[in-house]
Order: C-alpha cells, then sequence, then structure tokens
C-alpha cells in the first residue's frame, strides 16, 4: 500500500464513523458544520495532493465558524421577532 492510498482509507474510515456517530443534541448546528467542513477539508485536500489531516483542520475551522454565524443569525431574529432587540 502507498502513503497516499493508506491516508486516503484512513481518512474515509474516520469519516464513516464520525457521520454514522449520533450528533448530541448540545452539538448542534455548529458540530455539525464542523464535521462536515473537516470530511471535506480532508477529501478535497487528499485529492488535490495535500495534507489530509491539513485540510481537515482548516474544514472544521471554516464549518464551525459557518455554524456559529447561522447561530447568531438565528439568535437576533428570534429576539427581533420578540421584541428584545438588545441593541436599542
Amino acid at each position: 500500500m502507498t502513503h497516499t492510498f493508506k491516508t486516503t482509507a484512513i481518512a474515509a474510515i474516520v469519516a464513516s464513523m464520525a457521520l454514522a456517530a449520533p450528533m448530541s443534541a448540545h452539538a448542534g448546528s455548529i458540530g455539525k458544520k464542523a464535521l462536515k467542513g473537516a470530511v471535506a477539508g480532508a477529501v478535497i485536500s487528499e485529492i488535490t495532493g495535500g495534507d489530509a489531516e491539513d485540510g481537515a483542520k482548516i474544514g472544521a475551522a471554516a464549518g464551525a465558524l459557518s455554524g456559529a454565524i447561522d447561530k447568531n443569525r438565528k439568535n437576533d431574529r428570534r429576539s427581533h421577532k420578540n421584541g428584545k432587540d438588545k441593541r436599542r
């Protein structure tokens, strides 16, 4: 087995185990987006000849940031809808 094949196989196994494991309700959208970003980053990095581990780290960070932004927007919409705008 070549190093690239081993890395790809390990990344695929880890990704499938992570996606098969039930997500905690506490993790919410941030955790789900971080997980999706990590898997996407690892796969894209591996396909383009980069290091899957570095791609997973970057993808997880981008996914978590996206999830945090979405969660913040949802909270803002709820507070505006309920008339509890804290910025007044």
